[in-house]
Parts: structure tokens; sequence; C-alpha cells
């Protein structure tokens, strides 16, 4: 359960200020997003985030007007207790992130975006629902945790997780309406483990 909460919570940081262009937004968003996903799933009953160096997902983005792109995440360093994950965006819209996540707490420690520290937004989540259900995305079938959440940035976020069969946070897909557009991630690939 705490795994799957801290998922969320991750997702949470895809809500920042708004940006000059409402694509480095909706980015920003998606990115922060997903990032909270991954650590809220991946989080241990004696609350480690255990990711190892070179592993990887890779999900095809789309939205109601067909694909938009595709994100790579990667586990690509160590610091300390912590580790850096490195978020990739490419297609209709670019960008990258990175962030230094405390492998003891899950606690994002350090966030930056294309190359730029940003701040971390403060936006408390609410769980509507979780259910166990299985979904099938082009990396495969999976048994998994469904939940549903929202908070005051984030209108309804979705994610389909399982995080002993899948490296990182186990997601397998995740959906994010961030207001201005609703963008859909399906797992393609994974690896490193």
């Amino acid at each position: 359960m705490k795994k799957l909460a801290l998922s969320i919570l991750i997702a949470l940081f895809a809500v920042t200020s708004f940006q000059a262009q409402a694509s480095n937004e909706v980015l920003n968003k998606i990115m922060l997003t997903s990032l909270k996903l991954s650590i809220a799933n991946e989080m241990h009953i004696n609350n480690l985030v255990n990711w190892k160096i070179g592993e990887n997902q890779e999900y095809d983005m789309s939205a109601v007007f067909g694909n938009i792109g595709k994100m790579v995440k990667i586990v690509d360093r160590e610091q300390g207790n912590a580790i850096w994950v490195k978020t990739d965006i490419t297609g209709m819209m670019s960008q990258n992130a990175e962030a230094l996540i405390d492998r003891a707490t899950g606690k994002i420690l350090e966030y930056r975006q294309n190359g730029q520290k940003q701040e971390l937004p403060d936006d408390k989540l609410e769980i509507i629902s979780q259910d166990a259900t299985s979904i099938t995305v082009p990396a495969g079938t999976f048994e998994v945790i469904h939940i549903v959440a929202k908070s005051e940035k984030v209108k309804k976020l979705e994610v389909w997780a399982n995080p002993r069969d899948i490296v990182m946070d186990g997601a397998a897909q995740m959906v994010i309406d961030a207001g201005m557009i609703t963008v859909t991630m399906k797992l393609v690939k994974f690896g490193g483990r």
C-alpha cells in the first residue's frame, strides 16, 4: 500500500507553476506526475526505494488526437543513499528532467527540468479508489493495482501498477488529466533488472 501511495504522491510533482509555453507546462506535469507515481509504487515495507542503476522503462504517449511521443525513464546513477532518475520526453513536445530520490524515504531531494533546478510543489493527493485488475499494454499483460486519485492541480490521475514484475515503479499504464490535455502512457518495454 505504501508503494502505491507514494507512486501517486510522486505524480503530483508533475503539477508545477505555469511556464511561458503551454507545451512546457504539460510536459512538466507529465514528467513530475510520472516520477511521483514511480516512487509511490516502489516503496517497500521497510520504506526503501530499491531501484537498481540501469533499470529503465519506455512508454508510448498519446492524447485524444493520437500519438504524441515517447517517455523514457532510467535509474542513471547513485549519490550517497540516493539515486538520480532521468526522464526524457520526445516527439511532438520534448523535455528532460532529473530527480534525486532518497532511497530510505522516497523523498525527492532535488528536481531539475531541462537542466534548471525547480521548486517542488506541495500538492496534497486524494485517493479516490483502488482495485485489483489486469491490463494489457504493448509490454505484455499484467496483474495490477488500479489507483484513481486527484489533487488541486491534477483533475484525475490513474495508474495501473505491478512493482513485483515491472522494474522501477511497476507502472504498466498511467493516465494524467493535466487540465489542458489528458495524456495516456502505455509501457512498451522495460529492463535492467
